[in-house]
């Protein structure tokens, strides 16, 4: 409610301002509802905490619809939501199921954290790109979404905010690092054209599926080997 009354109440604390960062500890568009609640009772508790969870999705389009009807208000206003926490980072549009209305999310995290080794950033991946076709990848009320050029590398977010002709425009972009490179990534504005349809979600995915595919050949030809050297082991004591 006391955002609501900042932003909309008469002489409300934001009222006068053209750009607002919507600070949040985890992306509201991340995993949509039913991956959340499945991952969340049976593999990480963690995912109980999002937006997604039932304890905490009513409130979804409760602010999509505050920070929209301000937007809304005055033209040359720009919003802009920023996440954190998921270990991952990267762009993400939330639009409304008629697509004229939209929202654009940026998340970062972690600046100094542990890489997800390729597996684990597919399994990411599948949780948070693929499951969510069991909800018609929405995430609440007719509110669906779309994320893109995600990293599981550390990175941290620049963002700007420019005045052009009285119009705000929010920019960023993600730097991200494997710990021996580092690489600036693509930047993108509250102005930019917004993604969305099943070809950019298949792109998306295909990918991470091509960035992460050796990393996980890899993984698999050192699991396989470590049995076989097991198994070696534990013959030759039995037969040795």
């Amino acid at each position: 409610r006391a955002l609501e009354d900042a932003l909309h109440a008469e002489g409300g604390l934001l009222t006068g301002c053209k750009a607002i960062l919507v600070l949040s500890p985890e992306p509201v568009a991340y995993v949509t509802p039913k991956p959340t609640s499945v991952a969340g009772e049976h593999v990480v508790d963690d995912l109980l905490g999002q937006w997604s969870a039932p304890r905490h999705l009513a409130e979804v389009p409760r602010l999509l619809k505050s920070l929209l009807a301000w937007r809304a208000q005055d033209p040359a206003r720009a919003v802009l939501l920023l996440g954190g926490d998921v270990h991952e980072g990267g762009w993400t549009d939330i639009t409304q199921e008629d697509g004229e209305q939209h929202i654009r999310q940026l998340t970062t995290s972690a600046i100094a954290n542990t890489m997800t080794k390729s597996h684990e950033a597919l399994a990411v991946v599948m949780t948070r790109d693929v499951a969510g076709l069991v909800d018609g990848w929405k995430i609440c009320a007719g509110w669906g979404f779309l994320h893109y050029n995600w990293t599981n590398r550390r990175n941290y977010a620049v963002l700007d905010v420019k005045m052009e002709d009285d119009k705000a425009t929010i920019g960023g972009y993600l730097v991200a690092s494997d710990g021996e490179e580092v690489e600036v990534l693509e930047r993108r504005t509250t102005n930019d054209e917004i993604k969305s349809g099943y070809s950019a979600r298949l792109g998306q995915v295909k990918d991470a599926f091509c960035e992460h595919a050796s990393g996980v050949q890899d993984f698999a030809c050192q699991q396989a080997k470590e049995q076989m050297e097991a198994a070696k082991n534990m013959f030759g004591k039995m037969f040795g």
